[in-house]
């Protein structure tokens, strides 16, 4: 049995436009791609992103991250909202509306990172919460893990865990290991 499948989604636009951040995460939006990468950006950046879908669905995505190159730390939250849930019971063999209800899930994250040359290697710990039925809530905590390998003629190489321990109602997080692999070409083309 498996919980929390919101937690696999990307967490902002540039994450779910280049699938090759987990070899490439630069600055605080590595939280949710790879976090080595959060070491990779320079001084305070802050990202914000409002998702919205079909039958009320939407989400919200915060990300506020600093770096001086070698160091970085970062700190994300994100809430989606499943939209509104029509509630109904059996009464006497009859089917009776009753209140409609709004399930809901949120994490939160605090990861850092530090570079030695071209290796980056990061660390997170999340938060998770959902309300799925209405009338209770339940969390759970898990880790993140990342590698980054950055080679000078561009070419890198990433490594990161995702929802490593934690259950959330009795069911495991979806762990994910992702490896990418990246080649960034220099201004000029040489």
């Amino acid at each position: 049995k498996l919980a929390a499948p919101w937690l696999q989604s990307n967490n902002d636009a540039r994450s779910l436009a280049l699938a090759a951040l987990t070899a490439a995460p630069k600055g605080p939006g590595a939280l949710g791609d790879n976090v080595a990468g959060l070491s990779g950006g320079k001084g305070w950046q802050l990202g914000l992103d409002h998702t919205l879908g079909i039958e009320g669905l939407s989400q919200e995505h915060g990300v506020l991250g600093w770096s001086n190159g070698k160091t970085g730390v970062g700190l994300g939250f994100d809430y989606l909202n499943f939209g509104s849930v029509d509630a109904y019971s059996v009464v006497g063999n009859k089917l009776v509306a009753g209140t409609a209800f709004n399930p809901y899930a949120a994490n939160a994250s605090l990861g850092a990172s530090q570079k030695w040359g071209g290796v980056s290697l990061g660390a997170a710990a999340k938060w998770a919460s959902q309300s799925l039925d209405g009338s209770s809530s339940a969390s759970a905590f898990a880790g993140d893990l990342g590698l980054l390998w950055a080679g000078k003629s561009g070419l890198s190489l990433g490594v990161a865990a995702h929802n490593l321990g934690g259950d959330l109602d009795g069911a495991k997080l979806p762990a994910q290991t992702k490896l990418g692999l990246a080649y960034q070409a220099k201004p000029g083309g040489h």
